[in-house]
């Protein structure tokens, strides 16, 4: 796994890859804005774009260049100077001399992934979807050479469930489950933090949504709420929560926003949460597999709290 993931990093695949990403991304961008259009969705989303702000000359540098490859692959990644920075979000005006300059896509957008999903889901059930709740997926059922069903248990007990296709959408545990149907996914765990605050009214927050890479974090508004989410940590599946680590968000979030305010009614330190998702994809969003006649669809959808990430159709 370590070897397959170094190889997607060398220069010839990583210019594939971003190749592919982008052309995703913009794809499912345009099928996010056609849905939320038809079926009249609400999630706290901003249609402002996203900000990347560096404060390293050479980070800088690097992602001029990175810049000139999104934009050669249909990407309106502008690169800008430390002040127009400002201009796009002026509650950065407190970090100015930390600022070297960024990198600012007007076209896209952030959001609320957890609002999204429950409003299509409303929208789905109110269209005739069963959505089976409160059940845990034990394993997928091989029947001979097809797939007889996925076996799951709940309140009632143990419970075969039965479909034309199937699709595995667990994140990082993707793997878990479709390993002993003798499929492989390159797919590990990483750990992620968040910490979401709320705002006063004058709260000296960011409304564009932001990503600082150097640090790799992301601030997206929620309405009245303040999402940082970032970091990645290789341990497994552990899930006990950092205690730095959940500080270190706050305390970068301090030097970009010196002027921030947060409601007295939320503690940043006990809004960090857990997050999984999977870490990369040597070919590609989807991997289907095939059982006799039976297509099983794997698909890693590992959550960020923070922004929608390809969020249709992935």
């Amino acid at each position: 796994m370590g070897l397959r993931f170094l190889r997607e990093c060398l220069p010839g695949r990583t210019r594939q890859n971003i190749a592919a990403i982008v052309a995703l991304s913009l794809y499912s961008r345009g099928c996010l804005q056609v849905l939320r259009r038809e079926l009249n969705l609400e999630y706290d989303q901003l249609e402002r774009g996203i900000l990347h702000v560096y404060t390293q000359p050479d980070a800088f540098a690097q992602a001029v260049e990175a810049a000139k490859t999104m934009r050669r692959f249909g990407l309106d990644r502008q690169t800008v100077s430390a002040e127009r920075c400002i201009e796009i979000e002026p509650a950065l005006a407190g970090a100015r001399p930390l600022l070297v300059g960024g990198d600012y896509t007007p076209s896209d957008e952030s959001g609320d992934a957890h609002k999204f999903t429950r409003e299509l889901a409303d929208r789905a059930a109110a269209q005739g979807v069963d959505f089976r709740l409160n059940l845990t997926v034990d394993r997928i059922a091989p029947g001979g050479s097809q797939i007889a069903g996925v076996v799951v248990n709940g309140p009632a007990g143990s419970e075969l469930l039965t479909a034309d296709a199937y699709v595995a959408a667990l994140g990082s545990y993707t793997p878990l489950l479709l390993r002993p149907l003798g499929i492989r996914l390159p797919v590990v765990p990483a750990k992620g933090y968040s910490a979401t605050v709320a705002l006063p009214d004058a709260a000296g927050a960011p409304t564009v949504s932001l990503t600082d890479d150097e640090h790799r974090l992301v601030f997206s508004r929620l309405g009245k709420r303040l999402r940082i989410a970032g970091t990645a940590e290789f341990n497994g599946y552990n899930l006990d929560l950092n205690a730095v680590r959940c500080a270190a968000l706050m305390q970068r979030t301090r030097q970009l926003f010196p002027a921030l305010q947060t409601a007295a009614s939320r503690s940043s330190g006990a809004a960090c949460v857990r997050r999984r998702r999977p870490t990369y994809r040597s070919s590609g969003a989807r991997v289907t597999a095939t059982c006799g006649s039976t297509p099983a669809t794997a698909r890693s959808a590992g959550p960020c709290p923070a922004v929608l990430p390809l969020p249709l159709p992935t």
